[in-house]
Order: C-alpha cells, then sequence, then structure tokens
C-alpha cells in the first residue's frame, strides 16, 4: 500500500487528524532512516576500499 493509498483510506474511514500527523511522521522519519542508511553504507565501503589500496590491510 503506497503513501497515498494509506491515507485516501484513512479519509475514507474519517481517522482522527492525530492519527494521519503521526502517519505522516512515522513516513518521513522511515524515510529519513533509509537515507542515513545508505550514506553510513556508503561511508564505510569509502573505508573499505580506503584500507584495501591505500593502508594495505
Amino acid at each position: 500500500m503506497t503513501e497515498i493509498e494509506m491515507f485516501d483510506w484513512l479519509n475514507k474511514n474519517k481517522a482522527p487528524f492525530a492519527l494521519k500527523l503521526k502517519l505522516l511522521e512515522l513516513l518521513q522519519l522511515n524515510t529519513l532512516l533509509e537515507d542515513w542508511d545508505k550514506e553510513l553504507m556508503a561511508k564505510e565501503n569509502e573505508i573499505m576500499l580506503l584500507r584495501k589500496y591505500v593502508i594495505g590491510s
């Protein structure tokens, strides 16, 4: 289910505004965590390459 489908479902079922707001907050937090994880993996790859080719260990 996509974000839009979730919000449509919540609207059709007359979900409270606080619940819609919390869902939006969680979706944004999830996106942020995914972005941080991608950055962390990229940095880990850089470190691995540095160790392999520059440091030689």
